[in-house]
């Protein structure tokens, strides 16, 4: 199953938006990050998270050309993202064991991202349940909170 990119469960979240960092070419869903006030697209299990973004990056020659629309990664905000591996990618399989556990988040080849089962000390997202109901789902959707500890919001 090819993964889908990571998003807000509610549609009816705020959207809001920011001055962009030159040269961004991520996707829809990526993981924002801060960088000296400008939104740019994170590296594998980022600190000071700010958001996801709702659309792909501008590619703008200069900062703060474009803004860049995203959902805040607040504490009351559930996101859905694939659940994967990436010691083994594309045979990442949900188990209940997997529900309140903390995990770190990646970005495929694809530019996709999505929570790495492989990853277990960075803590970035905590899974609480599965958008398929059930366990044992290979690339299963999962649903999570971001970790406060990772991003610039508090608790």
């Amino acid at each position: 199953m090819p993964r889908q990119a990571m998003r807000p469960v509610d549609l009816r979240v705020d959207i809001l938006s920011a001055p962009e960092l030159a040269s961004q070419t991520f996707k829809k869903g990526a993981v924002l990050i801060d960088s000296g006030g400008f939104l740019k697209e994170a590296g594998a299990d980022p600190n000071n998270i700010v958001g996801v973004s709702v659309e792909k990056g501008h590619n703008s020659s200069a900062n703060g050309d474009n803004v860049i629309k995203y959902v805040p990664c607040t504490p009351k905000v559930l996101f859905e993202a694939t659940f994967d591996d990436s010691a083994d990618l594309g045979n990442g399989t949900t188990a209940d064991t997997d529900i309140n556990k903390e995990y770190g988040i990646a970005k495929d080849s694809d530019g996709k991202w999505y929570i790495d089962k492989s990853e277990t000390t960075a803590g970035t997202i905590r899974i609480q349940a599965f958008r398929d109901r059930k366990s044992g789902i290979k690339q299963g959707r999962v649903l999570g909170y971001f970790s406060m500890d990772r991003t610039i919001y508090e608790a």
